[in-house]
């Protein structure tokens, strides 16, 4: 997938169609390049679509070429013709097929027409989205992870209808997430996650598997709103990305630099026989090689310029 029409800005976040608009049309649009949310958050499902998005923008940028004087689009213009292909895009995943059998033995047909857009469960969707994936192809290990993450979503808040989970719930399991401790099926198998709130675990979960929950949660939350089960992911941005701290370098003092490269270091090395010790210092601090590039370097190859 080009990069140049398909954008990630945040993980959870529905992807971005972006369209770099050609130079002699700039002038005529007024800008260089626009975007347009896909309101799809599976990155399968959003290649599909922006390449047909991509084709079809392809087109009406010809029209404008060879219509310059009667055709006269803006770029809103432009964009809402792509909006209405989105959702064309999107229809075959929106729109419920009720006359299809259920997709599972367990469901009953007196539970038939409960079966709403509106009232399926959280347990019901993960059990049709890890369904899915497993016949899309995924490996079993992404499948496995998928399903770890929405046992611990089931654990947390409860088998809801998927239009009552809040915006509450969802910034109320980020916050287990960050007091869960790490391995927890081995050192603690047998506990709920009520009884491992209630006390201060020294090793936490990292905000590296912090994160990968939340994707996979928003993955979920994405496809259901692709496939017409729910309108909104409650667990978009609820993550606060974590600020990558800058380690400022500590370097050698003057006075240190002396010590270590004064008359010292070519007085040991000669008493004890291994110039080396002088010469691969001396090489390392003035030329900025590497050490193995010093240590590997033969009489030789050293020349006096």
């Amino acid at each position: 997938m080009s990069s140049t029409y398909l954008v990630h800005r945040h993980p959870g976040q529905s992807f971005l169609y972006r369209s770099i608009i050609p130079r002699d049309l700039q002038p005529l649009l007024g800008q260089k390049q626009f975007q347009l949310s896909l309101c799809c958050g599976i990155l399968s499902h959003a290649k599909l679509i922006s390449q047909q998005l991509y084709h079809h923008t392809q087109k009406i940028y010809a029209q404008i070429r060879h219509n310059s004087d009667q055709l006269e689009l803006t770029l809103q213009q432009i964009k809402h013709r792509l909006r209405i292909e989105l959702d064309k895009l999107n229809q075959p995943f929106s729109v419920p097929t009720p006359s299809q059998p259920p997709e599972f033995p367990h469901h009953t047909t007196e539970s038939k027409p409960k079966k709403a857009t509106t009232t399926i469960t959280l347990s019901e969707l993960s059990s049709r989205f890890l369904r899915a994936k497993t016949e899309a192809g995924y490996p079993l290990k992404t499948v496995n992870g998928y399903q770890d993450t929405h046992k611990l979503l089931l654990e947390v808040i409860g088998n809801l209808p998927l239009d009552s989970i809040s915006h509450q719930q969802a910034r109320d399991f980020i916050q287990v997430l960050k007091r869960l401790p790490v391995n927890r099926s081995k050192s603690y198998a047998n506990w709920s996650i009520k009884e491992l709130l209630k006390y201060e675990h020294q090793q936490l979960l990292s905000p590296k598997t912090i994160l990968k929950h939340t994707e996979r949660i928003s993955a979920l939350f994405n496809w259901a709103i692709n496939q017409g089960y729910t309108s909104q992911n409650v667990f978009r941005g609820k993550l606060e990305p974590i600020r990558k701290v800058e380690n400022v370098e500590k370097h050698f003092t003057d006075q240190e630099l002396n010590l270590i490269l004064g008359d010292a270091l070519k007085t040991e090395s000669i008493e004890q026989n291994k110039p080396e010790r002088y010469w691969v210092a001396m090489l390392s601090a003035y030329s900025g090689a590497r050490l193995n590039e010093v240590c590997q370097l033969n009489v030789s190859d050293i020349q006096k310029t």
